[in-house]
């Protein structure tokens, strides 16, 4: 996609023994890096949310219409994992390693591909891969992980230097796009995003065959899951979710009450997500910009120059669609893609004023300066990990709820709420959890039972009047620990939940209460 682009200064050229070395460090650290938070922390895997349920349920049982995994489904990222959960593995562990390989391998050919071009590997390689959002969804049994990992795969084969003239690399970029689009289909913008500027900007040759094998390898999956699941029923499904994701539940600036902050939430998050602590941005901010004096892209070679137009119009391009039609506070993990982007924007003035004359005439600032930026890039690394791995340890409010409910009532007791109360289908099956967001819903179905029992349990997603308040006995709080980052909660309430008359039934802090409804007296 970007032929040749050249460092700024020619470093001297390492043995082959010496680039083989580097090579596999920079392939394969960041998925054995993921691969040990993940097995150290391997008891504490459970599924991630309201979506994380859908998954982990789909491994066993693929139900579109029961939101396993939710609609348009994710059919190469279920089938993975079920061959994994096949060898012994349990789904939520299954989907976690998929992440984690799939991530770290596809941060370490990006790093590759870019070390060849602009040095400096080390440092992008702490960055990416400590990245609190790259680590913790690398960690997770959510979809994000792996479709950004293929994703990334994919663009390292199209920044080969031989993928214009040789054939090779654009087949292996449009099979990893296919890839990516049954892992994560909602990773579609993107991909259209990626293949305009390879359109725009590569050579029409690669465009074309990479287009075309992406578009075979799509179908390939695409229709036979299509036509498994039914035609029409797949566009229902479909279509429904997607109106839900704009004008429902989705969070998009249509459904948004809090229109005129999101962007300084979006911001925040990416802030967050890729660099932890915020005054550390800033001291890197401030490294970054200091070095646009000493080394200004105007005295880049052109090549790299467009290399820095192309991911800035990315960034932007992607950025706008995230503003305007995902949820923006809270879900931090459709940022991922900007969080990757926003690292390398960072680290390319750095490494091209590393490179300068200025510096290369004085090895002993030079070495000062790498070092330096290489702590720095540790301390992140290692806070961002650090993150990630306690916040995996840590039992969200839905899993706690779920587990509590498990050891203190019988098999079939019923359970009324929403995204907390889910995640008991995950230990007692699938439609276990009654879906309700109105005690009055609870009210009706009860009086559709033939056994109307005493008491059932009602969590504080449910919203109750007034008058039912002393029907309602609190048994038990769950919260997430204070270590874990908001931008990681999955289970908190939506951005814009409804009105309730009395606040302390609905939590809005990231809490579940749980509550014994007495039916009869």
């Amino acid at each position: 996609m970007f032929p040749a682009v050249p460092a700024l200064a020619t470093p001297a050229c390492p043995s082959p023994r010496q680039a083989r070395v580097v090579t596999w460090l920079l392939l394969g650290t960041p998925p054995a890096l993921y691969l040990s938070l993940l097995f150290t922390s391997a008891a504490y895997v459970t599924a991630d949310g309201y979506d994380g349920v859908g998954f982990v349920l789909a491994v066993d049982k693929l139900d579109l219409a029961r939101f396993q995994p939710q609609p348009p489904g994710f059919p190469l990222l279920v089938l993975l994992a079920r061959a994994l959960h096949q060898l012994g593995l349990p789904a939520p562990l299954a989907l976690a390693t998929l992440n984690a390989t799939l991530l770290g391998l596809g941060l370490g050919a990006l790093v590759l591909a870019l070390h060849k071009k602009l040095g400096h590997g080390p440092l992008l390689l702490l960055l990416l891969v400590g990245a609190p959002l790259s680590s913790s969804l690398a960690l997770s049994t959510l979809s994000d992980a792996a479709g950004v990992g293929a994703l990334l795969l994919a663009g390292a084969a199209l920044l080969h230097p031989e993928a214009p003239s040789k054939r090779g690399w654009p087949t292996v970029a449009g099979l990893l796009i296919g890839l990516t689009l049954g892992l994560r289909p909602t990773l579609a913008p993107l991909v259209g995003l990626l293949l305009l500027f390879v359109g725009v900007l590569g050579s029409r040759p690669l465009f074309v065959r990479t287009l075309v094998v992406a578009a075979v390898a799509t179908l390939l999956w695409a229709v036979p899951f299509v036509l498994w699941v039914g035609p029409k029923l797949w566009w229902q499904l479909t279509m429904g979710h997607a109106y839900g994701h704009v004008l429902d539940f989705g969070g998009s600036v249509a459904v948004d009450a809090h229109r005129s902050s999101r962007g300084w939430a979006l911001l925040t998050h990416l802030m967050h997500g890729g660099f932890g602590h915020p005054a550390l941005l800033l001291l890197l901010s401030a490294v970054a910009l200091a070095t646009l004096r000493v080394c200004p892209p105007r005295s880049w070679p052109p090549s790299t120059r467009q290399f820095l137009k192309v991911l800035v119009a990315l960034l932007l391009s992607y950025g706008l669609f995230v503003l305007l039609a995902l949820p923006v506070r809270g879900h931090a993990r459709h940022l991922l893609p900007l969080v990757i982007g926003l690292v390398i924007l960072l680290v390319l003035p750095l490494a091209a004023a590393l490179r300068s004359p200025l510096y290369l005439g004085h090895p002993r600032t030079a070495q000062l300066l790498q070092v330096c930026s290489l702590v720095v890039a540790t301390v992140l690394a290692a806070s961002g990990c650090r993150v990630a791995w306690q916040t995996r340890r840590s039992l969200a409010p839905g899993p706690a709820l779920a587990q509590y409910v498990a050891t203190h009532f019988p098999k079939g007791t019923r359970l009324y709420g929403a995204r907390a109360a889910r995640h008991l289908d995950v230990l007692w099956g699938s439609g276990t959890a009654l879906p309700a967001r109105y005690l009055g819903e609870v009210i009706v179905d009860l009086e559709h039972q033939d056994h109307l029992p005493t008491t059932v349990l009602v969590t504080s997603e449910v919203q109750a009047a007034v008058g039912s308040l002393p029907q309602l006995r609190a048994l038990q709080t769950f919260c997430y620990d204070p270590a874990a980052p908001t931008y990681l909660q999955l289970d908190r309430e939506p951005a814009h939940p409804l009105p309730s008359p009395q606040p302390h039934v609905t939590h809005g802090d990231g809490c579940v209460t749980l509550f014994a409804y007495r039916v009869l007296p």
